[in-house]
């Protein structure tokens, strides 16, 4: 269960990661 925790952990920051690099599919403020 554990692993699974931190698999998830490790996709969501990536997806953060990739959501702030690219400033117009958030929309810059």
């Amino acid at each position: 269960a554990y692993v699974l925790i931190n698999a998830v952990i490790m996709l969501v920051m990536s997806l953060v990661e990739r959501k702030v690099r690219l400033p117009g599919n958030v929309g810059s403020k």
